[in-house]
């Protein structure tokens, strides 16, 4: 239902869509396998199509709403009209969740 995914703060758990923040400072695509609670900070695995597992920590992740403001930003620097990519984002992040969901049904 609507309640899964991300919550109220934005947090991430088990089956969330998100963005992975790589060295580069690029974001990619990526869906939480796992949220590790018992060590502090909490230690996330995460999937990333088509087949990368990578360990990481809640600051190298960015929720879909998140990763969206931030890419519409970047978009902002180069397109005049900035604000015109916004629906591809969209589109484009429905895109992906539609994936990683089909990929691990």
């Amino acid at each position: 239902g609507p309640s899964s995914g991300e919550g109220a703060q934005g947090e991430l758990k088990k089956g969330s869509s998100c963005f992975y923040i790589t060295r580069d400072g690029d974001l990619q695509e990526a869906k939480v396998q796992s949220v590790d609670q018992t060590i502090s900070p909490p230690g996330f695995e995460i999937f990333i199509p088509p087949d990368r597992y990578i360990a990481t920590e809640r600051e190298r992740l960015l929720t879909m709403q998140e990763g969206c403001l931030r890419l519409q930003q970047r978009q902002g620097l180069y397109a005049p009209g900035g604000m015109q990519t916004v629906g591809a984002i969209t589109r484009l992040v429905r895109r992906f969740e539609r994936e990683c969901a089909n990929k691990l049904e």
